[in-house]
């Protein structure tokens, strides 16, 4: 009884035991960006402590009451002398039991939905900055002094078919977006050609000459392809489009922001540069 619940706070417990350690290496990093990440993981532990707290109440309710009830009746069911009316009475007492078990059940299920639904997003966002600083410690290349990483997803930059293209890493740093391609990668054409790993910086573009940052979604049969297409106003590339293994609206907004930012500070650097 109630496993579906006890599932589903002890995984809470667990995200959120894991996001904090996600934290304290974040934390080492002296990670720059996000401080409202560490205000919400720690408004989540009363919320999460509150609902393990109604859960073992009702627990105790059920071992107490409901399952020795149902035990009973299920012992008078067995027994060969059992009249008409006593099947009337026991089938009663089992209705009224599944209903007590049914309001608990859905009691803990919407404490669980209003309590979880903001941790799963956070946690999310400590797991992917913990992947982002893995990725920059493994990365081919160095950020500047004057840089700091804000992000990384796993990407693919796409070729012209929308299809193709090399598979690794964009990152997002308070200067720049880069790409790395990191990936195994067919040496030959063949059935048994062998693979070789390759990692190496793609592209790099400052945060200035950032002119479009646009999301996109392409719906297939089993689901959504996340886009995320580029512009910039000189360099190159001037254009590239990936395909996201996460929101692609996410991300766009996070660039749009750091770039925001970066082109202000350069406008008022430069005020007469147009």
């Amino acid at each position: 009884m109630l496993a579906e619940q006890r599932s589903a706070v002890e995984g809470a417990e667990r995200d959120l035991g894991q996001s904090l350690q996600d934290l304290a290496m974040i934390r080492q990093k002296a990670h720059k960006f996000d401080e409202d990440l560490e205000e919400g993981l720690a408004a989540q532990e009363p919320k999460i402590k509150e609902v393990r707290e109604l859960l073992d109440r009702h627990l105790d309710t059920v071992n107490r009451t409901l399952r020795p009830e149902f035990d009973s009746v299920m012992r008078q069911l067995e027994s060969a002398a059992v009249s008409g009316w006593q099947l009337n009475s026991l089938a009663s007492r089992i209705e009224n039991g599944e209903r007590e078990l049914a309001r608990i059940e859905s009691e803990i299920q919407t404490r669980i939905r209003d309590a979880f639904t903001e941790l799963s997003a956070l946690t999310a966002r400590a797991r992917n900055l913990a992947w982002s600083y893995r990725q920059a410690e493994e990365a081919s290349f160095d950020l500047g002094a004057d840089d700091a990483l804000v992000s990384a997803w796993e990407a693919q930059w796409l070729a012209e078919d929308q299809k193709s293209g090399p598979k690794g890493v964009l990152y997002l740093t308070s200067n720049q977006i880069i790409f790395e391609q990191k990936e195994k990668v067919k040496m030959k054409k063949g059935l048994f050609a062998k693979k070789q790993f390759v990692q190496k910086l793609a592209f790099h573009q400052p945060l200035t000459v950032l002119a479009k940052s646009l999301d996109a979604e392409k719906r297939r049969f089993l689901g959504k392809k996340e886009l995320l297409n580029l512009e910039f106003k000189s360099g190159e590339p001037l254009k590239v489009s990936f395909h996201l293994k996460t929101d692609s609206a996410a991300v766009d907004a996070r660039i749009e922001e750091f770039a925001a930012i970066r082109q202000k500070e350069e406008k008022e650097k430069s005020p007469f540069d147009a």
